[in-house]
Order: C-alpha cells, then sequence, then structure tokens
C-alpha cells in the first residue's frame, strides 16, 4: 500500500467516525491539544481490551512514555489494538494513543488505564513497564526491503510501499539487520511531539528521552527510567523506533530545538 493509497484510506477511516450511519467506533469526544492538533476519542461498543486498575489498587501511576509504530494503516491499527475478548479469552495488548499520517491523534482509552503493550520478556518485565507506561502507536508500515527498485513492507508480505526514488517516503537507517524504514509525514511529527507534551505535562513525567535506540541494560534500568523510550529499548527482536531523522525530528520538536 503507497502512502497516497494511506491517505485516503485515513480520511475514509475518519469520515465513517464522523457520519450518521452505524459504525463500529463512535467518536465520544475532541480535545484540541494546540497548533491545530486535535485528539478523537473513539470507543467501540465494549472495553475488554483494556485494564482500568492495577493490581485492585487503582490506576497506576504513569513514569514513562513508549514510542512504537504499528506496521499497518489506521483501520487495521485501531482493529488490532480493539480487539473483542475470545472465546480463548482476552491479552489485553493495546495502547490508549495512535497517530496516523494525516497528523490525526486516536485515543482508545483513557491514558490513566493501562494495557500490556511491550511484550513478554521485555525487559523490567512486561507487566510492570507496561503499567507504567503510556504506549504511543504511530501508524507507518516499520521496517522496508529493496526488491527491484522498489521498497515493500517487510513483515506484511512484501506489500508495495513505495519507489527507491521516492526518498520522502523512507529513511534510510542501517538497524538490527534491516536497512531502510517508513518515514513519519511532517504532520505526523508534529501531532506526536504535541502529543507528549501534553503527556508529560498532564502526569507530570520528565522531558526525558532515551539517548539511544538500544536495549536498557538491566530490568532495573528501565523499571527505574523516567521519561520516553521506545520499543527497542527493551526488546532485542523490535524495530520501533530506530533513531533516524523522523525520530530526531520528534526529540527536537519536543525540546524546541532546530534540526
Amino acid at each position: 500500500m503507497t502512502p497516497e493509497t494511506i491517505k485516503s484510506k485515513e480520511d475514509e477511516f475518519f469520515k465513517d467516525l464522523t457520519s450518521t450511519e452505524m459504525v463500529k467506533y463512535r467518536l465520544v469526544a475532541t480535545k484540541d491539544i494546540g497548533n491545530g492538533v486535535k485528539i478523537y476519542s473513539i470507543r467501540p461498543d465494549y472495553d475488554t481490551y483494556y485494564f482500568k486498575s492495577f493490581q485492585g489498587k487503582g490506576p497506576p501511576k504513569k513514569q514513562k512514555i513508549c514510542l512504537h509504530f504499528t506496521v499497518g494503516y489506521i483501520k487495521s491499527d485501531v482493529a488490532s489494538l480493539s480487539s473483542k475478548e475470545s472465546k480463548k479469552g482476552n491479552h489485553h495488548v493495546s495502547v490508549p494513543y495512535v497517530v496516523d499520517r494525516s497528523g490525526r491523534i486516536y485515543e482508545l482509552f483513557p491514558d490513566e488505564c493501562w494495557s500490556y503493550h511491550l511484550g513478554a520478556h521485555a525487559v523490567g518485565g512486561n507487566e510492570a513497564m507496561s503499567s507504567q507506561s503510556i504506549g504511543i502507536e504511530i501508524s507507518n508500515f516499520g521496517p522496508l526491503i529493496y526488491n527491484d527498485g522498489e521498497l515493500q513492507s517487510d513483515l506484511r508480505l512484501h506489500e508495495k510501499y513505495c519507489k527507491l526514488s521516492e526518498t520522502q517516503y523512507y529513511d534510510e537507517y542501517p538497524y538490527r539487520g534491516r536497512r531502510y524504514f517508513a518515514s513519519m509525514t511532517s504532520v505526523q511529527i508534529d501531532a506526536v511531539a504535541a502529543l507528549i507534551k501534553y503527556l508529560v505535562n498532564k502526569h507530570k513525567i520528565p522531558m526525558n528521552f532515551k539517548s539511544d535506540d538500544a536495549l536498557f541494560t538491566s530490568d532495573a534500568e528501565a523499571v527505574a527510567f523516567r521519561g520516553i523510550f521506545y520499543h527497542t529499548s527493551v526488546r532485542r527482536d523490535k524495530w520501533d523506533w530506530p533513531f533516524t531523522p523522523s525520530l530526531k525530528a520528534v526529540i527536537a520538536k519536543c525540546m524546541n530545538k532546530l534540526i
């Protein structure tokens, strides 16, 4: 799926939310967080994909923010992050926020609540780190592979993304065996930065970005960390986020620096 097609799919998803017809997700609230960036709170008719308390003691205190990418586009992203409980049980794997390429921020559940978003064997522990952190999924195709003049999704059945000559759509950054990564759009960078600023202010989280995309060196370091980290910080088998120009641009926006 090309960036142009993704844009049309995003617009279609948003239009469906604001239509009067019956849709799976309801737009329940809109919040302006400044500079034209808005959070759209959307909900299905169930809430079994997240937890409202931690170990029966109410919502956990938020000490961190974790950045992910989805390896998809907004409709499939939201569907997978709000899957309904099945007969096999519900694994509660989700995040409160997803940011699409058009700069729209979707809130899937209140950020005081939590859900597993880091995975088994995460440094620091999946439950401890997931409950302490606010996950932000950035709608993005992730790692790309080269094939005959074009870049294809490495994790989506080699689906075409863009031509190698269309450098505006990807970042080249050798990392963990991959070389190309789908980049964020400029409006997506602005929205992610605005959301981070909003959350650190709301939850009193330090504006402290982990300085690299390597793993935390120990469980103790991970749990003690306060600030913004990446899925790569706790899982050696993940690529979200490497220190590409896109991530550096988000950090620079948050720190009010020019790049």
